[in-house]
Order: structure tokens, then sequence, then C-alpha cells
């Protein structure tokens, strides 16, 4: 995650260290999309649900192993005490420095998903978290964006996640994306809100959420980006899939 400069060190100025030294913040790109299969990811999956993951256009495309019962700890939305959903890892960087919990930062997360395929009942949501490879909920402590998705529906629910919830909007058929900000770190979670966009990037629902736990001094964290099911009955059949894309973006800040 690329961290960008808000004001000149030695004047005080806004944009950034003058003479070459910054870079703008207008118009800041959120860089490439993240690609699973770089090498750059870890994946935790405590009941082997995952079969493949593949990365084309932007888009990473996951496909499942069979699911034959649902429980509540399959759920990224769920406050259940266990989470045995399967999500990818990596240590968070800033740049070349890792983020731990005492530094305040603001994430960015952008989901759009890729609905011709359209195979099961699944949430969806990528952020930051405290710790991605453990199977008690209480412990991931995680935050960012969120999507959930009803084949039945005409369109999948987008919103933002928080460890055991998920607050998404009604269904859209024009929603394309979900931008989320979040505030996380300063030993907190912090406070996140999300607008969902129009393919032309309009705003058409939004909504905000806070952070319940606190957490430890210079404790270091992760990216997460997890995949579950929708409801506690919600199953998966061999070869099910889901397609979609996720751009990640992060600044800490130099508090005064």
């Amino acid at each position: 995650m690329p961290i960008f400069p808000c004001f000149d060190p030695t004047t005080g100025a806004s944009g950034g260290a003058s003479g070459g030294g910054g870079g703008s913040l207008y118009d800041v790109s959120m860089g490439s999309a993240v690609n699973l299969t770089d090498g750059s990811w870890t994946l935790y999956d405590p009941d082997n649900l995952v079969d493949s993951v593949s990365f084309s256009g932007g888009f990473n495309t996951v496909t499942m192993n069979a699911l034959a019962a649902g429980a509540s700890h399959y759920r990224w939305d769920n406050s259940a005490t266990n989470n045995r959903a399967p999500r990818w890892y990596k240590e968070w960087f800033i740049d070349t420095t890792r983020v731990d919990s005492d530094d305040l930062t603001t994430h960015t997360n952008i989901i759009a998903i890729d609905r011709t395929i359209n195979d099961f009942n699944w949430t969806l949501c990528g952020g930051v978290c405290v710790n991605p490879a453990t199977v008690t909920r209480n412990q991931i402590d995680g935050m960012g964006a969120g999507v959930s998705n009803n084949p039945g529906e005409g369109n999948s629910r987008y919103g933002h996640w928080r460890n055991t919830s998920m607050p998404v909007t009604s269904v859209n058929v024009n929603m394309a994306k979900v931008v989320q900000v979040g505030q996380y770190g300063a030993r907190h979670m912090g406070t996140s809100e999300f607008m969902a966009l129009s393919a032309a990037n309009i705003h058409l629902q939004r909504g905000a959420t806070n952070g319940s736990d606190g957490i430890g001094a210079g404790v270091s964290l992760y990216q997460i980006v997890g995949l579950g099911t929708r409801t506690n009955t919600s199953t998966i059949g061999a070869g099910n899939q889901i397609k979609f894309s996720l751009h990640q973006s992060a600044i800490k800040w130099d508090l005064p």
C-alpha cells in the first residue's frame, strides 16, 4: 500500500515536500488490483474450501470445493465464536515500513464483482486485521469493504465489514462497486464508512460503522481477503466460483 505526503515537512505548506519531494494528492492512483496468485499472499483455509485461484484482467476467480452443510463459522458477517472461512493474508507494509497497532492509518478498499459468475451464497471482505491465521473470530479484529451475494437477487449487496458484522446496501441493479474508507490503529479498530457506486462512479447508497475492540501496543498488522458463505445454511457446490476485483491502499499519518 502506498503512502502519500500531505505537508512539506520544512515549511508546513500543503501538497508534500517542495522541489520534487512528493507527489500530488489530487487524483491519487489506487495502483494495481490485488492479485491473489502473485506469490505475496498466503491462504489460510482450515477446512479446504478453496480449490484454485486464477487472475486475469484485474479480477480474481476463485473455484471452490464442496461444502455439504453450512454453519455460522463459515460466514464473515456473524458473531459466532469461531471463523473457519478461508482467507488470504500478507504482512501490511506502507512503502517499506511494517504497520503496527500504534500507527494511525487511513485505509481504502474498493471491491467490484463480476456477476456473470453467480454460483452460490457468499460473503466477501477485503481490509486490514490483527491476526488473519486463527479460527478465533475476536482475535482477527478486521475491518474493510464487504459484499454479500444471493444468486436469486438482481445484484450483490455492497457495504463494509467489521469483524462480526457486514452492514450492506439493499439490492440495486445499478451498483458496480463499493469504496470503503476506514481509520484503523492508535490501538483500536477505529471506524469505517462506505459508498456504493454505479459504473459511472455516482453515489447510490452509503453507510458507516464503528469498530468495537481495542488493540494492544505494537501489534503487527496484516492485509486480509476473506471469502465465506452468506447464511448459516448456505452450501457450496464443487466447482462453484466467485469473480471479483479488489484494490487496497493506505496512508500512515505523521501526527503533530
